[in-house]
């Protein structure tokens, strides 16, 4: 059985710093922050979820987590950092054999505090920790840009009536007493930085999520790679080789454009096209460059093998570039009996 992409999303953060909430904290003290993205459509059970999340940075963000309300963590393949060249992370998630993610999966009313505490009234549908909340007091982002989040049972059972719940921070003059609302579960994306001398607490949480089905369900390939091309050229970015068993699967690659060659202020950055030999691509991640500064790539190959996800750069730049393999489920069924 051949892997195939059912559905992306992207969390494209043009025109910059948006959607943030501190994890668990009203302050930056702990340094964690995330960032959601949310399929468009319920996720199949048993099916393969890959997250290729990108962050730029000023001070040193690193990608720490990926996880999802109903699987919850993800599992690391592989780590891209950039500290020199084009200030990036690039780290790719992935969990096999998921459990279906419900883009709305409860309905009812509710009531929110000043200090974003919400009572939850009658409804129905998978209510859990982690969901964001939509309501016409609470839209989908906030004015701030960040999730409002189901964080911590406070008191009761979980989804019962007369529950309550404390909501991700800094939502307090988030203020009703009783509305129609929905949850919704999302990917949440995690980074972490270092104490600075400055909280830089918006730096471009960008992500490519996919929903595959058909892959093996155990076996993933990496490889990730730093250039600092010269000029415009053909499949001078790449990945480095993945070492793959010559069976057939998917690869995909990602091309991050983080600047060129360290100009201040930089000019415009572009995404590089795809390279030779693959066919699927898209630009993606405008950030506030106002153009596309990222390409990701995928194409299925009947031997997967030794090989590298390339990119054609259109202009000088830097660039991060991983590559990620996934196999095909092994073929099913009875043997063919042969008449002789």
């Amino acid at each position: 059985m051949a892997i195939a992409i059912v559905q992306t999303a992207v969390k494209d953060p043009n025109p910059g710093n948006i959607d943030q909430y501190n994890n668990g904290s009203s302050t930056a003290s702990n340094y964690y922050m995330s960032a959601s993205v949310a399929f468009s459509s319920v996720t199949t059970t048993g099916n393969t979820l890959l997250a290729i999340p990108v962050m730029a940075y000023d001070g040193q963000y690193i990608i720490h987590s990926v996880s999802d309300p109903v699987n919850g963590a993800w599992t690391s393949i592989g780590d891209q950092l950039n500290t020199t060249d084009c200030n990036c992370d690039i780290h790719p998630f992935v969990i096999f054999n998921a459990s279906p993610l419900l883009p709305v999966s409860w309905t009812g009313t509710g009531a929110v505090s000043s200090g974003g505490v919400l009572t939850i009234g009658s409804g129905s549908g998978p209510f859990r920790l982690g969901q964001h909340i939509t309501s016409a007091s609470t839209p989908p982002r906030t004015a701030s840009g960040g999730d409002v989040v189901v964080f911590s049972l406070l008191t009761g059972t979980l989804g019962v009536s007369g529950s309550t719940y404390q909501l991700s921070p800094g939502i307090g003059a988030t203020t009703f007493s009783s509305e129609a609302m929905t949850t919704g579960d999302f990917v949440q994306v995690t980074r972490f930085t270092p104490p600075q001398p400055f909280d830089y607490l918006g730096d471009y949480p960008g992500t490519w999520i996919a929903e595959l089905s058909g892959t093996n369900g155990s076996s993933f390939y990496f490889s990730g790679n730093n250039d600092a091309p010269t000029s415009a050229g053909t499949d001078t970015v790449t990945s480095g080789n993945l070492t793959m068993p010559a069976s057939p699967g998917m690869l995909f690659g990602f091309g991050f454009n983080g600047g060129v060659n360290n100009s201040n202020p930089f000019p415009p950055l572009y995404a590089p096209t795809a390279g030779t030999g693959f066919t699927n691509s898209a630009a993606i991640l405008q950030y506030d460059q106002g153009n596309p500064i990222c390409t990701i790539e995928w194409q299925h190959f009947a031997s997967l093998g030794t090989r590298a996800a390339t990119f054609s750069p259109t202009a000088d730049s830097r660039y991060a570039t991983v590559g990620v393999g996934l196999l095909d489920a092994p073929l099913t069924g009875a043997p063919i009996a042969w008449i002789t």
